[in-house]
């Protein structure tokens, strides 16, 4: 990130130099026709001032006065303005231009994750956008496919990995329960699912009124009490062997599992019951989109 930021500060500052000289040439050679146009006008003001013998001296220099006035003000305004539109092509959304330059570079960016319909439970409800996920009053007349999760009630997103490094965030707001993380493409889809590493899926889950764990054999590890985190941040390292979960609002670490993968890996998505009548707001994947 700082070289990247240290070659478009050089960039600017080289492109600014350019732009410099660009306006003060042309600047400098109507300053010299200014001079001389005054000098024109001076010269042919004497001479008329011996021929008008019987125009009235002070309405002829008047005139005079303001017309090498006007010549003076069209010639100045012109440079000022060519030079002040030229500049403001660098400070127009510079911020923004460097973010979009960086966030190429910056390995891995937030991945723009979108979820897989024919892999949802028929009681989720997508968006659209295929970028939310909530549990429905009922149950949906869905084709029961080899890919569709019949009873849990999940589902993954539509890109799998098999190498490299990944970040997904999604909002979790207020909801009082989900699981997040990832799971094998050879994820069992048919009955109750063991939500384990030795099955093929890594995730935190948030228990209504018990905390965050982490979903570890041969028990579950207790994260916090106190989870307050408004978005989570699911980082895999294909290579690496892991899968990590932070707090995305802080980027305070939560979990880490370790392990060498095979196959494909995918995002997985449980929007968590409603019992409580709480829990009805959906998971929303909040990736970078368009970069």
């Amino acid at each position: 990130m700082h070289q990247i930021l240290t070659e478009k500060e050089q960039r600017l500052l080289r492109d600014l130099r350019e732009e410099k000289e660009r306006i003060l040439e042309p600047m400098e050679r109507n300053l010299r026709k200014i001079q001389e146009n005054l000098n024109s006008i001076e010269e042919k003001r004497s001479k008329l001032r011996k021929q008008l013998k019987q125009k009235d001296e002070l309405i002829f220099l008047k005139e005079e006065a303001s017309r090498k006035s006007r010549v003076c003000e069209e010639h100045q305004v012109l440079s000022v303005t060519c030079g002040a539109l030229s500049i403001i092509k660098f400070n127009g959304l510079l911020q923004y231009r460097t973010w979009r330059e960086m966030i190429r570079s910056i390995k891995p960016a937030p991945a723009s994750l979108l979820l897989d319909p024919n892999t949802a439970n028929p009681w989720l409800l997508l968006s659209k956008d295929l970028a939310s996920v909530k549990l429905g009053s009922k149950r949906q007349p869905l084709p029961g496919t080899p890919e569709r999760f019949d009873q849990c009630a999940c589902v993954l997103g539509s890109e799998g990995f098999t190498s490299g490094k990944h970040y997904w965030e999604v909002i979790v707001g207020g909801k009082t329960e989900w699981r997040l993380g990832a799971a094998r493409g050879s994820i069992n889809r048919k009955g109750e699912i063991n939500f384990r590493p030795e099955t093929g899926c890594w995730i935190v889950w948030l228990k209504s009124g018990r905390g965050c764990v982490a979903g570890t054999s041969p028990s579950e590890t207790c994260l916090t009490q106190n989870l307050k985190a408004q978005k989570i941040g699911v980082f895999l390292d294909y290579e690496g062997g892991q899968v990590s979960f932070y707090n995305a609002d802080n980027m305070f670490h939560l979990y880490t599992f370790t392990q060498t993968f095979t196959g494909r890996i995918f995002p997985i998505f449980f929007p968590g019951l409603n019992t409580d009548g709480k829990n009805a707001a959906p998971l929303t994947i909040c990736g970078v989109r368009g970069h």
